[in-house]
């Protein structure tokens, strides 16, 4: 009788126990059933997906932030009359045909073969124009990711920085580049480096945004600082996003009250 009672009372405990952890567990994962929307998830549910997105963003920082930054501007090479002509005449018809076409229509797979020829002949404007129309799928070709790979090889020969930037952006599109894991923020601070005024401002944007409640105030002004260059160094390239962020960061330091 007694061992009968002690199983009866292991089973109870192991219950009560189950029914314990499987509240926990719902409260974190509910299942829904219809009816109206559930309460919020206890703050418990979310702790580790917050830490592994704060490691996640100390990742981006380190690599971001990890070495001054020195304004450099990308040089633009020259470009021939020839080569401008076939652009300008593939550039007008694609740019009408922006709001009214279809992927991969008759229009942008009729001026592709323009832009084709003037970028096989070094010129970088057609160059970028075609390798953003070969992405959206606005010309269509069996192999794209092919064609963009080998177009930003050539590009590289004339505007390293832009095709650093360009990486960092195909890295998650399988176009022929591989890297460890978070290892595209690598390409995108080379970008910067080397004069992408993109890349300047995206980093900068990433900077601003990253938020850690254990970061030091000398830490937080030293982030601060390289965002404020990288912005400057992208205005003086003609950025006009860039030029919004520096006088707004002006406008929100003049109205704050001097201690």
């Amino acid at each position: 009788m007694k061992k009968c009672f002690k199983i009866l009372l292991v089973l109870l405990l192991a219950s009560i126990i189950g029914l314990f952890f499987l509240y926990r567990y719902l409260e974190c994962n509910p299942i829904f059933l219809g009816g109206g929307p559930s309460g919020p998830r206890p703050e418990r549910c979310d702790i580790k997906e917050k830490e592994q997105q704060r490691k996640t963003q100390m990742a981006q920082l380190e690599q971001l932030a990890a070495l001054e930054f020195t304004c450099q501007k990308e040089e633009l090479p020259p470009l021939s009359e020839e080569t401008q002509q076939l652009y300008n005449y593939a550039l007008y018809h694609d740019l009408h045909n922006m709001w009214t076409g279809d992927k991969g229509d008759e229009v942008w797979n009729g001026l592709a073969r323009y832009y084709r020829i003037a970028a096989a002949n070094g010129d970088y404007k057609a160059n970028v124009r075609l390798q953003y129309l070969l992405n959206t799928g606005r010309i269509s070709t069996d192999m794209p990711q092919t064609e963009v790979h080998n177009l930003n090889e050539e590009l590289a020969k004339q505007l390293l920085a832009t095709a650093y930037y360009n990486l960092y952006g195909y890295l998650d599109e399988d176009y022929g580049v591989r890297t460890e894991e978070g290892g595209k923020y690598a390409y995108l601070r080379k970008a910067a480096d080397l004069g992408s005024r993109e890349a300047q401002y995206t980093v900068a944007e990433m900077l601003e945004n990253i938020e850690d409640p254990n970061e030091s105030e000398e830490a937080f002004k030293y982030r601060m600082s390289i965002a404020k260059d990288l912005y400057s160094c992208a205005s003086e390239q003609g950025l006009g996003d860039a030029s919004n962020e520096l006088a707004l960061g002006l406008l929100f330091h003049k109205n704050i009250p001097k201690l």
